[in-house]
């Protein structure tokens, strides 16, 4: 598919046998795609070693400054997240991307089927699904989501606002705008609890990304965090969702 990129985000350790492994499945699944690996900055040497060895799979190799860990901590204890990171990497290599749709994915994941493409087809390009309420449109497109790790408001885990950052396939611009929230700070520590729910945080990092790229469309901070959960914020999340993501079953063998 000559309009597809697909980008990998996260840890790439030279030494790693899996990151090739789960490299070349994916190139010889989408021979044609810019296939895109954006991670940090490690040494000049493992840098070079590192972006010879992709260079001769056809995989471009996108390098950030690491912004490091975010740490807050109380009375409970220590607490640790890789947000920024996670940011920063995901935001370089989609900006890296020069086509028109795009794939983001971690490096601990791959694309084991082209069933992927008919989805894209359908659900963002032809926009087959339930008409998008416009008050709620963020992406100029839907974009698919996969459903492992996005949240149920109303599930076993209630955290609202919160799709998942496994994978997400749409237009580049669509999926370059969920990335692009500001770093995080040490504010972003704020311990909150509730029935079902307990977070060290007061945004985990889908939520952190997914209420600046609300903000960015609306200008309303829609979702003060963690420690807010009402009805209304809980159909608000639900609401925003549908009407910009596709949930797609992970047990689809799309992706493992």
């Amino acid at each position: 598919m000559h309009n597809l990129s697909i980008v990998f985000q996260g840890p790439a350790d030279v030494r790693c046998s899996t990151l090739y492994l789960y490299l070349q499945r994916t190139r010889n699944t989408f021979p044609d795609a810019e296939i895109i690996v954006s991670t940090w900055h490690s040494t000049p040497t493992t840098d070079a070693l590192l972006n010879a060895r992709l260079a001769r799979m056809g995989v471009r190799l996108i390098l950030s400054n690491d912004p490091g860990p975010l740490t807050g901590h109380d009375i409970s204890g220590r607490w640790t997240t890789n947000l920024n990171r996670l940011l920063c990497s995901a935001r370089a290599g989609l900006q890296a991307a020069s086509r028109p749709l795009v794939i983001k994915l971690r490096t601990d994941t791959w694309l084991s089927s082209r069933a992927l493409l008919d989805r894209i087809e359908q659900d963002v390009l032809r926009d087959a699904g339930p008409p998008r309420q416009e008050a709620f449109k963020v992406f100029s497109h839907r974009v698919i989501n996969a459903s492992w790790f996005a949240r149920d408001p109303k599930g076993s885990l209630p955290f609202l606002f919160h799709p998942g950052d496994i994978l997400l396939a749409g237009k580049t611009e669509d999926v370059r705008l969920f990335f692009s929230a500001p770093q995080a700070d040490t504010s972003l520590f704020c311990p909150a609890r509730m029935p079902g729910l307990w977070s060290a945080w007061r945004y985990v990092p889908e939520q952190w990304f997914w209420i600046h790229a609300i903000r960015q469309i609306t200008g309303r901070l829609v979702y003060e965090g963690n420690f807010a959960h009402t009805p209304a914020l809980v159909t608000a999340s639900e609401q925003f969702y549908l009407a910009n993501f596709v949930p797609h079953d992970h047990r689809i063998r799309y992706a493992m």
